[in-house]
């Protein structure tokens, strides 16, 4: 009991407001406070602005079970403080629970509320990836006026002229301009991504690979951020893909688990709990049906389907991506080509379609987790086809990087991807993963690095390498 009272005397009267941000050491401390605490039933004592610090930590620390976990117990939605609803702002544009980020952050935008550059930011991110693209741009010309010494906001808009352009076309000169000018005065390595990505998508993709390159000439473990997982939980996404898949079948469509959904019930009973999303495929190829279907599956506020507005017609008819706004779950359905020897599916970029090839099938009914689905007729042959070796576990694997049947012309789109995904390697300061994206982009995929970017990646790898040695030995 005394532990207890000692514990209330030192957090009871916490205050986010007038404690500076911690260390690593004194964030875990603070966190074996309080599960001390709670094994002792007296979570009562702590207020609601230490909770909201500890949350606000999780996240900087990249401890985001323990965040969800802070959510969740404290119903943290029901807080009333400003610090309360930016923290929620950053945690579910964190985890790309994009609608959820809006519901906190833009009130607070909305009614005048000063929000820092970085929250600013997450929301615009949020804003973007719902396709409320008036609001957008709202804030960019916010954001410019009210930061005009902060340089991202330049490369912010030109993305959004980029990406919005088959919406709001622009001269084609125009864009090239932005993207002469900024090129030129890029030299940061937030500038080398971002310009990496509009050059990628205004069609560009040598000068996309070239900003690549900068980049990964001078990145360093010690500047890289952090890498923000993505939090999934396997059985809500399960059931949003059931329900799309009964939704379908109410409209009289087939359709079918694939790729690694297909996986995890055939092998595991189950959805992966690494994955971050479902894949159902179609036998659908017109864009109007696929308009059609997707807007029944959104017409409830359940389901919603902001690519259809971001994206081109010509990237529908390949995928789009459903959000289950109830049970934060995200659904990628993918429309099978029907071709003379062989089916296909894929990823439209302006670069060229990544796809993923399979000899023609049919599709028979069986049992897998408990339910009965369409599944391909022959389905071992099928992940085969995918996977090669499906039946063993894999430490590292990237469907859009390592499976056997992308075809050979998905060579643009799959290095784009390998770009970002070996930038995902080095912030979680992963050896296993930046293994297979170096190795496989350079050996099976023939991108040749900068011999500055090369050098810089062989020492980065040394410096992963004697990371994972100093693990092992802990």
């Amino acid at each position: 009991m005394k532990q207890i009272f000692k514990r209330q005397k030192k957090l009871k009267n916490y205050n986010i407001l007038n404690t500076k941000e911690k260390d690593e050491k004194s964030y875990k401390e603070l966190k074996k406070e309080y599960n001390f605490l709670k094994q002792k039933n007296c979570l009562n004592i702590i207020n609601e602005d230490f909770i909201v610090y500890l949350f606000l930590n999780a996240m900087n620390f990249d401890d985001m079970k323990f965040a969800q976990e802070l959510n969740n117990y404290h119903k943290m939605e029901k807080f009333s403080s400003k610090d309360s609803k930016i923290a929620l702002g950053r945690f579910y544009n964190t985890t790309s629970s994009h609608k959820m980020a809006l519901k906190y952050l833009w009130p607070l935008y909305y009614t005048g509320n000063k929000l820092h550059i970085s929250d600013l930011h997450k929301l615009y991110n949020s804003l973007f990836e719902m396709a409320k693209f008036k609001e957008a741009e709202d804030l960019l010309r916010y954001a410019v006026k009210e930061y005009p010494e902060v340089d991202i906001w330049e490369y912010e808009i030109l993305k959004y002229q980029i990406y919005t352009n088959h919406i709001y076309p622009h001269k084609p000169e125009n864009i090239v301009n932005n993207l002469n000018y900024l090129t030129k005065k890029a030299n940061k390595q937030t500038h080398f991504i971002s310009m990496a990505f509009s050059f990628y998508k205004a069609g560009y993709y040598q000068q996309s690979f070239n900003m690549f390159n900068k980049y990964f000439a001078n990145v360093t473990l010690g500047n890289s951020k952090k890498d923000k997982k993505v939090l999934f939980n396997a059985q809500n996404t399960l059931d949003s893909m059931n329900d799309i898949i009964d939704l379908l079948s109410e409209m009289d469509i087939v359709s079918f688990p694939i790729a690694g959904s297909l996986l995890g019930l055939v092998r595991d009973g189950k959805l992966f709990d690494h994955d971050k999303d479902a894949d159902i495929g179609l036998f659908v190829e017109e864009y109007d049906e696929i308009h059609k279907i997707v807007s029944i599956i959104c017409k409830s506020s359940r389901f919603s389907a902001p690519c259809m507005v971001k994206n081109p017609k010509e990237d529908a008819i390949w995928n789009v991506g459903i959000y289950d706004n109830e049970k934060g779950a995200s659904v990628d359905l993918f429309f099978f080509h029907k071709k003379e020897n062989h089916f296909e599916y894929g990823v439209h970029t302006k670069n060229g379609t990544v796809k993923w090839l399979f000899k023609p099938f049919k599709l028979i009914k069986t049992t897998l987790a408990g339910r009965e689905y369409y599944v391909p007729e022959d389905y071992e042959d099928w992940l085969t086809q995918m996977y090669g070796q499906w039946n063993e576990t894999v430490v590292v694997w990237e469907s859009l990087l390592n499976c056997p049947n992308l075809s050979k012309d998905s060579q643009i789109g799959v290095i784009f991807y390998a770009m970002n995904k070996l930038i995902g390697a080095i912030e979680s300061k992963s050896l296993k993963k930046f293994d297979n994206n170096y190795n496989t982009v350079k050996q099976r995929w023939h991108f040749q690095f900068s011999k500055e970017a090369d050098e810089n990646l062989v020492k980065i790898r040394k410096e992963l390498s004697l990371l994972e040695d100093g693990k092992n030995n802990d």
